[in-house]
């Protein structure tokens, strides 16, 4: 029977690569915890694995260490055909390969994805991954994770990438502010849309004071950090408090303010001819409206709430959902249609869409005769759109922020910047991550922070890259910063690396194979 500590002793010669909090390699520490497992595989006959291990197989293990050079040539030994033991691991059930394997490292997981088809195709498995982050994170249990009030669909869920992204998450410092200084080519403002399309980031409309509104668009290409103001034809109305999505080549913006009223007719800009048009709809639209939320999933957007004023005398805060479908271009009203709850009206709050659900975060209702908040939510609100029902996420621990953050996702991490206080008429520079997995929040203090405000606009610029613009706090603002991140960028280049190893070494094989045959030196 192979050894365990067999096992081990090749693993502790992997090349150590830093990966955060992560439990340390499985060594002598953790065999009893190991052993406990034993019973539970007693339907493997001959397959049982013990962590005791004989002096000739850890005698032969630590002369194979003098002559290896590679991590790989060690892997091998223990896992591959070159092992002579009465079980080879290869010949092990996959089920208990899996149970083997979450006791190991990352970069040991790596290594292993190297050695043959079978250990790549377990280490690729979303199953390995999700047993791996079960152990490091015992919140991640099966019951846990399907009878909390967001229960988690598992198989849909990418564990490895969820499992990197919390191990970087509890290292020091992983995310940082950043001040990026791109040429002032906008003016001051706030209450705009920013919507990234082909790697340029499109900012439409806002407004600089309660009297002054913007209709122009400014490009920023995201590669070259250059500013140009487009020069679009057909021009639309001054605009502001509006929502914008990007879809194809194209931006959809829907209601909006001028300063006197509301709109509610859709509008469509070609980023490509950088041309205005209102393109034709069926269906019942919305009614007109601004400070609404909006989040595009699939080919479909969906439409919150948001305020009315058609005069100064009319004024309502709403609480109906609409979808509008981009390729049917039909609009449908799903405000009725929901299991039973549906959140109650408000403006100023956000929709964010992570692992195919609608995350909606914060608002409030404003009371127009009274110039302040009637009421402040800093709850989350989540649609499912296959089971079409909402579901309260009932925490204690929420942010401390309500109305006119800045909302974006963070791979797995519902991301909120900024915003008004809760307890107070202050605006805020706090930072706040909900884990849409464990529903838990977590409140950062990250260095060079920008100064708080509300009203700006927080974009996504990669998996877990944001770029904030502008902003309200006693005045527009127009600076802009970028929130970095560490995430997934070395575990990815370890795993391809891993992979082209892997082919290096059948190429090296086979060569010698070739070279053996034909009796060159």
């Amino acid at each position: 029977m192979i050894s365990l500590l067999f096992l081990l002793n090749a693993s502790k010669n992997m090349a150590k690569v830093n990966f955060g909090n992560e439990p340390p390699f499985l060594d002598a520490a953790n065999l009893e915890s190991f052993s406990l497992t034993d019973s539970e595989l007693s339907s493997y006959d001959g397959y049982h694995i013990h962590p005791s291990a004989t002096n000739h197989q850890s005698d032969a293990m630590h002369s194979t260490n003098k002559c290896c050079t590679q991590p790989h040539d060690e892997i091998g030994n223990v896992f591959g055909d070159r092992f002579h033991g009465k079980k080879r691991l290869t010949q092990f059930p996959r089920e208990l390969l899996v149970k083997i394997f979450k006791f190991f490292n990352v970069q040991t997981l790596f290594h292993i994805a190297s050695v043959c088809k079978l250990f790549n195709n377990l280490v690729s498995s979303n199953l390995t991954w999700l047993a791996v982050a079960q152990l490091r994170f015992p919140e991640l249990s099966v019951e846990t994770l399907s009878t909390s009030s967001i229960p988690v669909q598992i198989s849909k869920v990418n564990w490895r990438a969820y499992y990197l992204e919390r191990l970087e998450l509890e290292k020091p410092l992983p995310l940082i502010w950043k001040e990026v200084f791109y040429p002032r080519v906008i003016e001051p403002r706030y209450a705009h849309t920013g919507t990234v399309i082909e790697g340029n980031l499109y900012i439409i409309g806002g407004e600089n004071s309660i009297l002054s509104r913007f209709n122009d668009v400014h490009c920023l290409n995201l590669e070259t950090s250059e500013i140009t103001k487009c020069h679009t034809r057909n021009e639309i109305q001054l605009i502001s408090r509006h929502q914008a999505i990007g879809y194809k080549e194209s931006i959809y913006v829907f209601g909006g303010y001028d300063g006197v009223s509301n709109f509610n007719n859709l509008k469509k800009l070609d980023t490509v001819t950088q041309t205005w048009s209102i393109p034709k709809t069926s269906g019942q639209a919305p009614i007109c409206r601004s400070n609404h939320g909006c989040v595009l999933l699939g080919h479909d957007v969906y439409i919150f709430g948001g305020n009315n004023q058609m005069s100064e005398n009319d004024y309502q805060v709403l609480g109906d959902f609409y979808k509008l479908d981009l390729e049917a271009m039909r609009w449908e009203d799903y405000t009725d249609q929901h299991d039973g709850y549906i959140p109650s009206r408000r403006s100023g709050h956000r929709l964010v869409e992570i692992g195919g659900k609608i995350w909606m975060f914060g608002g409030g209702v404003w009371c127009k005769s009274a110039a302040a908040w009637k009421e402040k939510y800093n709850q989350v609100n989540v649609y499912d759109p296959v089971k079409r029902c909402w579901r309260l996420l009932e925490e204690e621990d929420n942010a401390s922020v309500c109305t006119f953050s800045s909302c974006a996702r963070m791979g797995f991490q519902l991301a909120v910047w900024g915003g008004q206080e809760m307890e107070t008429n202050w605006t805020s520079s706090s930072f706040f991550t909900l884990d849409t997995i464990t529903l838990r929040w977590r409140k950062w203090s990250i260095p060079n922070s920008p100064k708080c405000r509300d009203m700006g606009v927080l974009v996504a610029i990669g998996n877990h890259e944001m770029l904030l613009f502008g902003g309200n706090h006693g005045g527009p603002k127009d600076d802009w910063h970028v929130l970095q991140s560490s995430i997934d960028v070395l575990a990815d280049v370890l795993y391809d690396k891993a992979k082209n190893r892997r082919k290096s070494v059948r190429r090296n094989e086979e060569r010698q194979h070739f070279r053996s045959r034909e009796g060159i030196a």
